[in-house]
């Protein structure tokens, strides 16, 4: 199973590829039952390199009154439609659990005891109407601006790398001790993100014990009864019978012997021969 990008920090340009063919075999539409989707975005209307990612603490500045100006911590981001989801239950949609037919009981435990059913559906919100937060110090910040530097490739992560810069105007003019005044450009560090960790059960074995060398290559350090292929001879276990060494050995020594055998039919021969010559005599 893939895994999902808009949960991680961007890595490729995945999200700047043209659609597939609308219509075609892999491109059938989505049952309506499966709920709306965000509106098309077209490609060269996507922005390539986001400086919004999961985890960053962000303020939505544009939305109803319910929820404009709340803070909010950010789910995941969806960089083929420019939208953005919160974790908060606040910037999703209320909802509450249909009835299968006039007068059913409704489920207390269908969204953690809640007595009427509320469930919350996440919201996607256009990442124009959210603003970046950036602690300086003690007190956080609300940027109104953001810039990057230059974009490189971090081999080591296998990701695309650059610090991002937030404009804070509380900030402009200030006085700093030992330089001049502030600019107002503060720099936001990106979320850390963690991996999807597994625990150790009672069965798993560990990295270092896994690495341990325990097998002993000598048969001297084995026990008295031992197994009975090892009680074999070379030529029967099969031990370097094959090597080339040992083949090169093996055909030396039958060539040799042939040597002799055929030596020795001389040596009958002439002696056979030389018994018919004096019979004849």
């Amino acid at each position: 199973m893939s895994k999902d990008l808009s949960r991680t920090l961007q890595r490729t340009l995945t999200h700047l590829q043209p659609p597939p063919r609308k219509g075609g075999r892999f491109g059938a539409p989505i049952p309506s039952h499966f709920g709306s989707k965000p509106p098309f975005v077209q490609v060269k209307d996507r922005i390539p390199f986001w400086n919004f990612a999961p985890l960053d603490k962000v303020v939505l500045v544009k939305g109803g009154k319910a929820v404009k100006g709340l803070q909010g911590t950010l789910s995941r981001v969806d960089r083929e439609s420019n939208r953005v989801w919160f974790k908060e239950n606040e910037f999703g949609v209320k909802k509450r659990q249909q009835a299968q037919y006039p007068g059913e009981a409704l489920t207390p435990s269908y969204s953690g005891g809640d007595a009427q059913a509320i469930y919350y559906q996440p919201r996607a919100y256009h990442v124009s109407n959210v603003r970046l937060q950036v602690k300086d110090g003690v007190k956080t910040y609300t940027t109104t601006r953001i810039r990057r530097s230059k974009v490189t490739w971090d081999r080591v992560q296998g990701r695309f790398h650059w610090n991002r810069y937030g404009l804070v105007p509380e900030l402009v003019g200030r006085e700093i001790e030992g330089c001049e005044r502030h600019t107002g450009w503060v720099k936001i560090p990106w979320p850390k993100i963690e991996g999807d960790k597994t625990s150790k059960g009672e069965n798993d074995v560990g990295a270092q014990e896994s690495m341990k060398s325990t097998w002993v290559p000598t048969v001297e350090a084995l026990e008295e009864r031992r197994a009975h292929e090892l009680s074999l001879p070379e030529r029967e276990f099969g031990v370097g019978y094959h090597s080339r060494a040992n083949r090169t050995k093996r055909y030396n020594e039958r060539k040799a012997v042939g040597k002799g055998e055929q030596a020795m039919r001389n040596s009958l021969e002439k002696f056979t021969l030389g018994e018919e010559f004096s019979l004849d005599k």
